[in-house]
Order: structure tokens, then sequence, then C-alpha cells
């Protein structure tokens, strides 16, 4: 009898039980999200992403002066979106996100052509500076807060898709609120005031 239930289990297409398989499938179905500043809460952020799909889960981490978050939706076609979308702004803040499901290469590719925007007033978040990214064609823009205080620094870090939207970006004369901002590298940053930038 028993071989007869195995039979007919592999005739209809059944297959057995795999850990993996459902590990595979949560995981083409969720974000990992960084740079979650430790002043927001799960409901917020739960907020921030509804509008992309059905949540099911939301799990935060704490990563240095960061949370870190795994996101899940109900269905993957909510993932497909945020292969072009490298970060959403939640409450005035930039979240980074990327599929779940993506390769450490993949990952890298997030943060491989990276600039600095220095010269930034006080108590900016990413939202205020949504023209800019749009201006210079970024991907993602994120304002680091330091270690000590949690206040922004006075610069911004832009991730661009290619070596050749970055370069381009560094060619534009950018200012905010009539002030003019200045490019750098990411080396540089150690070297930049954190009250002026």
């Amino acid at each position: 009898m028993r071989l007869i239930s195995m039979c007919q289990s592999s005739r209809s297409g059944l297959r057995p039980y795999s850990p993996a398989d459902v590990c595979r499938s949560d995981e083409e179905k969720s974000l990992f999200v960084t740079d979650i500043p430790l002043f927001l809460n799960k409901t917020q952020i739960r907020q921030a992403f509804f509008r992309y799909g059905d949540i099911v889960k939301c799990k935060l981490t704490t990563r240095n002066h960061y949370y870190n978050a795994h996101v899940q939706f109900s269905n993957a076609s909510s993932i497909t979106q945020f292969e072009d979308i490298w970060a959403i702004i939640c409450l005035g803040n930039s979240l980074r996100v990327c599929p779940a499901s993506y390769l450490k290469a993949q990952h890298d590719i997030h943060r491989e052509h990276v600039a600095i925007l220095a010269g930034i007033p006080k108590n900016i978040k990413e939202a205020d500076l949504t023209e800019i990214a749009l201006q210079a064609n970024a991907k993602a823009v994120n304002i680091p807060l330091s270690y000590n205080s949690y206040k922004p620094k006075p610069y911004a870090y832009l991730n661009f898709a290619s070596f050749e939207s970055l370069e381009a970006a560094k060619e534009l004369t950018i200012a905010f609120r009539n002030k003019g901002l200045t490019w750098h590298s990411p080396d540089e940053a150690k070297n930049l005031c954190h009250v002026c930038g």
C-alpha cells in the first residue's frame, strides 16, 4: 500500500516536502533592507513598504548603529519592481533595498559606483535631496548618522548604476538652498569636517 501511495503521488506530480525549496521560495518574495535608523520601528517600516504589496513578515536585526530588515511579501511579483528601485523613503529617511535572492555580486553592484556630495546643511534628511538625486541620476542617496550624536553628517553618499552615470553626475554643479555642494570620492569621507562638511 505504501508503494502504491508513493507511485500515485509521483504520477500526480506531487513533490516531497523540502525545507530548502521553502527557504528559496521565501527568499524570492523577500527584500533585504539596510541603513534603517534606530528611531524607526517595525510598524513604520511595514507601512513604508505596504504600497509595494501585501507584507507577511518584517524582521529587524541590529547591525552597528542601524537596523537591517527582512521584509517578506505574499507574492514574488512584488519583488520584481525592486530590480530597478535601490532605495525607498520612510518618514524622510532613505532605506536601501535589495532582493533577498540576489547573489553577493548583485548586492555589490549597488555599492560599486559611489560619490559623496558634501556641504549639506544641518538636520537634512534624504527626502530633502530627492530632486538632487533625480538631477544626478542617482539610484540611491544616504546621509550617514554620527555614531556618537546620531545626528546627520553634512554630506551624503550617492549610488549610481554605472561608472558613466557617476562621472556624468560629477560634472554637474549642484546647489542646495542656494549653497554650492562639492563632489568627493568615498575615501575622502574621513577628511570631511563632521560639522560643516
